[in-house]
């Protein structure tokens, strides 16, 4: 029995670090949700919200905003004219 659950957790971790260099992580086995955050003037006007793409992160082995914070300002202050690029945002929810 013991013998059966070594070589099970080894399977499972041969799986989860081949998927790491096939790509098969993005495609389903560790898929990240997207992400959907609201953007703001510097003076906290409220504008709408943007989609950010979530990404896989081995080294910490959860999912982080690819680009982190820099790229979903730069979507806010890229959809929202209003910011003068100087948009802040916050309260990222999970897109179901």
């Amino acid at each position: 029995m013991r013998r059966l659950l070594i070589g099970a957790i080894i399977v499972i971790t041969m799986c989860l670090f081949l998927a790491s260099f096939t790509g098969t992580a993005s495609a389903g086995l560790l898929k990240c949700l997207d992400m959907h955050c609201k953007c703001y003037t510097k003076g906290g006007k409220h504008l709408g919200g943007v989609t950010v793409t979530m990404c896989w992160k081995w080294s910490k082995l959860n999912c982080e905003i690819c680009g982190g914070l820099k790229q979903t300002l730069k979507n806010c202050n890229k959809k929202y004219k209003e910011c003068n690029n100087k948009c802040e945002a916050s309260d990222c929810e999970e897109v179901w």
